[in-house]
């Protein structure tokens, strides 16, 4: 049910790649973070207004699992198991110890390693890593990767323009000598038989340079939203960084303004390793 209220189709956006195969191999497939997703908005009709989703979008963020002391941990609703994407819970033992542990493991719901983590190894990895890409952001030396993104965009956006502009001439072209066929089939100086496959033979390729032409303007189209997106994301961006640059502690706010979801993976105690891949809201 919650994945039905949070999709942006019911406000009338199309959403692609939220999702992909793990391999060719395989059925299972893996969420990606919304920075990869591709939105394209207004494709058809909302079933239910902007306003409306978004007031039951700040309603989730709300509604997390609040501790015994009434205190939401930092890394509420962001923990998922690297290998069978159930979530992550909060534990703590005998000796006062604090982890977290895959809720798809043997001694609950499945047949899944426990993934388990410490509270305070957690946070201060990702303490780090949000440092880290906080310093990324100042440094001016350090090139986004967005940069080249864009560059890609414009590049496509161009060559894009260029085609239609192409296809537009032969576009004008066919019509002139559609034109010009008619009145010298009208004036007597072409034949039936040539004059069929003739105007035949212009309709078909005239036909055939439209659909090029719809397929650029959609892809044209496309460009353009993701521009937007991008514009949208980045602003979105420089205000959290900003607002939190020179945070002392971590705290839920950060961790939730950042963060779109964490993969855990099981330690593997012979390399004294473990992964820990973050997905980020940009």
């Amino acid at each position: 049910m919650s994945k039905i209220l949070k999709n942006e189709t019911y406000i009338g956006n199309l959403v692609q790649g939220y999702n992909k195969k793990i391999s060719y191999k395989s059925k299972k497939m893996k969420n990606q973070p919304k920075s990869e997703w591709i939105i394209v908005e207004n494709t058809h009709e909302p079933i239910i207004t902007k306003e409306q989703f978004y007031k039951v979008q700040e309603i989730f963020k709300s509604k997390t699992r609040r501790c015994k002391d009434g205190e939401v941990h930092i890394f509420a609703n962001k923990l998922v198991c690297l290998d069978c994407g159930m979530k992550l819970y909060k534990c703590k033992n005998d000796r006062g110890y604090i982890y977290f542990s895959c809720k798809g493991s043997k001694k609950l719901y499945g047949n899944c390693t426990p993934h388990s983590i410490g509270y305070n190894n957690l946070q201060e990895l990702v303490t780090e890593k949000i440092r880290e890409k906080i310093l990324a952001y100042y440094n001016f030396d350090n090139v986004p990767d967005d940069l080249f993104v864009k560059n890609d965009n414009l590049n496509k956006f161009k060559n894009l323009e260029k085609k239609k502009e192409t296809l537009n001439r032969d576009m004008e072209n066919i019509n002139k000598a559609i034109k010009e066929l008619y009145l010298n089939k009208a004036s007597g100086t072409v034949p039936n038989n040539i004059f069929h496959e003739l105007n035949n033979s212009f309709i078909t390729d005239k036909s055939n340079k439209q659909n090029e032409l719809d397929k650029i303007e959609n892809e044209l189209s496309n460009l353009h939203q993701k521009e937007l997106n991008s514009k949208f994301i980045n602003e979105q961006k420089e205000k959290i960084i900003n607002h939190f640059k020179d945070f002392k502690e971590l705290n839920y706010d950060i961790v939730n303004s950042f963060i779109d979801y964490i993969e855990i993976g099981e330690k593997n105690k012979k390399l004294n390793s473990q992964d820990v891949v973050i997905h980020w809201n940009f």
